[in-house]
C-alpha cells in the first residue's frame, strides 16, 4: 500500500468516526427532546429525504432520456447495415467494401460511446461467431448470433420481448423463402 492509499484510508476512517459520532449525538438529542420537537425533526428529515430522492431519480431519468436518442441513432446504424447487406445479397449487387467498413466503424464508435455492456458483449460474440459461420458456410450460426445482438439492443432501448420466440427478430430481416432454409433445417 503506497502513501496516497494509506492517507486516503486513514482519512476515510477518521471521517467515518466523525460521522458516526455526529449521528449518535443527533439520535441522543432527539431522544431527549420534547415529543413536538421529535415530530418536527422527523417531518423535516422525511421532506429532506424525499427531496433528495426525487432529485436523484429525476436527474437519472433526464440523463437516460438524453442518451436514448443517441443510442437509438447508434443502434439504427447496425440495423441499416444488416438490411442493406440482405438487400444486396438478394439483388446480387455487392456492397462496396469501403462503404461497408466505414458504416461498420461508425456503428462501432456509437456502440463504444452509447452501447449497453450486454449489447457490446453480444456484438463481440457476433463478430467471432459470424466468422465461424462463414467458414462453415452455416448461416444459422450467424443468424443466432445476430438474434442475440438484436435482443440486447431492443432490451437496452426498453422493449419487452418476452412474447417473441427466439429467431423472430432475424426472421424480419430475411425474405419468406429463406426463412425455412435458415430456421427450420
Amino acid at each position: 500500500m503506497n502513501k496516497t492509499n494509506l492517507l486516503s484510508f486513514l482519512f476515510g476512517c477518521v471521517l467515518l468516526v466523525i460521522l458516526v459520532g455526529i449521528t449518535g449525538g443527533f439520535i441522543l438529542a432527539i431522544q431527549e427532546a420534547d415529543a413536538n420537537v421529535k415530530a418536527g425533526i422527523i417531518g423535516i428529515l422525511g421532506v429532506l429525504l424525499t427531496a433528495i430522492l426525487t432529485n436523484f431519480f429525476t436527474r437519472r431519468r433526464e440523463i437516460n432520456a438524453r442518451h436514448f436518442s443517441e443510442k437509438r441513432e447508434a443502434y439504427g446504424k447496425i440495423i441499416n447495415i444488416v438490411f442493406d447487406a440482405m438487400a444486396s445479397t438478394k439483388s446480387g449487387k455487392k456492397l462496396p467494401d469501403k462503404a461497408l467498413v466505414n458504416k461498420m466503424m461508425e456503428f462501432k464508435k456509437g456502440l463504444m460511446i452509447w452501447g449497453d455492456p450486454e449489447v457490446i458483449e453480444s456484438w463481440n460474440k457476433f463478430e467471432m461467431e459470424s466468422g465461424e459461420g462463414q467458414s462453415r458456410n452455416d448461416s444459422r450460426i450467424i443468424f443466432v448470433a445476430m438474434e442475440h445482438v438484436l435482443r440486447a439492443i431492443r432490451k437496452d432501448l426498453g422493449h419487452d420481448d418476452r412474447r417473441l420466440k427466439f429467431g423472430d427478430l432475424c426472421r424480419l430481416i430475411i425474405v419468406a423463402e429463406d426463412k425455412e432454409k435458415v430456421f427450420y433445417k
